[in-house]
Parts: structure tokens; sequence; C-alpha cells
């Protein structure tokens, strides 16, 4: 089962309260938490915690993921789109590698 990792001020959102409130409920409900590298606490989100965080981290996001899908036109979503942008700009840079190898050999052979 995946896990979900949150900070004290995620949770505060996810709550509706402040970072204390965050800290007091997570120690009153004995939730794991761990020291990162980032220096950042988090805090092991027993699975409905996670659930009811992604399902608000994606409402919150919804109309960004609609408005990218509106600019991308024809990708179906995100995704998508992103990998269509990532295969024009390495697309192009692999056309202009192979076109520069190709000029290199023939001036070679002449």
């Amino acid at each position: 089962m995946a896990q979900l990792l949150l900070t004290f001020d995620e949770i505060a959102d996810l709550f509706h309260s402040d970072a204390a409130g965050a800290r007091r409920r997570v120690i009153e409900n004995q939730w794991e938490r761990r020291r990162c590298t980032d220096g950042l606490t988090r805090v092991l989100a027993p699975a409905d915690v996670a659930h009811d965080f992604m399902l608000d981290h994606a409402a919150k996001h919804e109309s960004r993921v609609a408005s990218t899908n509106e600019f991308a036109g024809e990708f179906d979503n995100e995704f998508d789109a992103a990998m269509a942008a990532l295969r024009r700009v390495f697309g192009s840079e692999a056309d202009n590698a192979r076109q520069g190898s190709t000029v290199h050999l023939y001036s070679e052979a002449s």
C-alpha cells in the first residue's frame, strides 16, 4: 500500500486548523513522524486521512488541470500534453543532432 507523508502545514490545511492544531492532532492520534532530509518533519498519514488529502488536493487543482487541457487542445489529460511537449523539445534536439552528424559525414566523404 502506498504511503503518504504530509507536512504539518498540509495537515493544518486539510483539517482547517493552524500548525499547532495539526501537531496536537498528530500527537493525540499517535501518527508516526519522520524528519526528512530537507529539514521538515513529515507525518505518515493513515489511509483515511491520505484519501481525504488526495481528494482535497485533486479538487483544489482541478481548475488548473482543466485550463491545461483547454490549452493543450487535442490532449485528453495533463500527462499527454506534457509528453507531447517533451517529444517536441527532445525530438527537435534529436533532429538537430542527426542533421549535424549527417552534414559532418557528407563533408568527410567529399
